[in-house]
């Protein structure tokens, strides 16, 4: 799951990226791979005495938001996908909108995503509505030119929920502002 989750964030990252370059982006997916921290330097070509340089990643929303998000799009039901919701939501009042701006909007794409999720299997638009809010909420909280990755991300997002809910209520405005979110 971890290599999956690694995945879907990259391909989601590179998807946006190519729209704002306007241009095909060629993704390599990355490999997981579990070792002890004693046994890291030597997974990275070092030596325990000499000073290697690290990447900490967060899967913000925990990896069990994200593990449930994607066993829950694989299964017919929606009770992972429900289960998923309650721990992103939980994730936003732990990293707050106030803390970490930055990582409280990365938390909401996540919820708006396994929201989106939800919707595409109900008849209404009740969840597609609820993502849509949740990533106009998290686009006021980034700007184009400093975070300009996770605000195309947000905005293709807010564009596929949007989409979907002109598509079922037949509401042009809906679709118009889809179009507007993904060529912004």
């Amino acid at each position: 799951i971890l290599t999956e989750i690694g995945s879907m964030c990259a391909g989601n990252a590179t998807t946006a990226l190519a729209q704002i370059l306007n241009r095909r982006i060629e993704l390599q997916f990355p490999s997981v791979k579990f070792v002890s921290i004693n046994k890291l330097p030597w997974h990275l070509g070092g030596h325990p005495e000499e000073i290697i340089l690290g990447i900490h990643m967060q899967i913000l929303g925990g990896i069990r938001g994200n593990a449930l998000m994607i066993l829950g799009e694989r299964e017919d039901g929606v009770d992972r996908l429900e289960e998923a919701v309650a721990v992103f939501q939980e994730a936003a009042t732990e990293i707050t909108r106030e803390k970490a701006p930055c990582d409280w909007a990365s938390i909401q794409n996540n919820l708006g995503n396994v929201l989106t999720s939800l919707g595409e299997r109900e008849t209404g638009t009740v969840h597609l509505k609820e993502a849509a809010a949740i990533f106009r909420e998290a686009i006021g909280e980034l700007n184009r030119e400093d975070t300009p990755l996770d605000w195309a991300m947000l905005q293709n997002n807010l564009g596929n929920a949007l989409m979907n809910i002109g598509e079922r209520d037949g509401n042009i405005a809906d679709l118009e502002e889809s179009i507007t979110a993904y060529r912004s």
